[in-house]
């Protein structure tokens, strides 16, 4: 939790900054932190849940979020 806390301002100046991004989510325990959507909002980006990572799913993805 931490990290993000430390990723906000950085993540914040990539989103004023028109940096277009998506975010992985690798949380695959029976609990979860929630740390990915945490940072995919201060990147204004989507998550993509790594269970549904295949090419197409992605490529839609970066497509959208571009």
């Amino acid at each position: 939790a931490a990290a993000v806390g430390r990723a906000r301002e950085p993540a914040a100046r990539l989103w004023a900054g028109g940096a277009a991004a998506v975010v992985v989510d690798c949380e695959t325990s029976y609990v979860r932190l929630g740390l990915a959507e945490q940072l995919a909002g201060h990147l204004g980006a989507p998550t993509v849940h790594l269970a549904q990572l295949r090419a197409e799913n992605l490529t839609d993805v970066v497509r959208t979020a571009a």
